[in-house]
């Protein structure tokens, strides 16, 4: 019983991390939207007129800047 316990342990450690890994990546890809549209890049009121591989490379460059 010990060791099922210490493996659901683990398992609900690793969630969490991937659960914060998650939130981190929406936080910067909202971010990164944000910035596009204030750019000019995105309109706001055409949501889906945006290249969503030019949105996901800002936010993968913005991540790599903090590092």
């Amino acid at each position: 019983m010990t060791s099922f316990s210490v493996i659901l342990w683990r398992v609900a450690g690793t969630l969490n991390r991937i659960d914060a890994v998650r939130v981190e990546s929406e936080r910067c890809h909202k971010e990164a939207v944000k910035q596009r549209r204030a750019a000019g890049v995105m309109a706001e009121s055409e949501p889906g007129k945006g290249s969503i591989f030019s949105t996901r490379f800002l936010v993968t460059k913005n991540i790599g800047d903090h590092r």
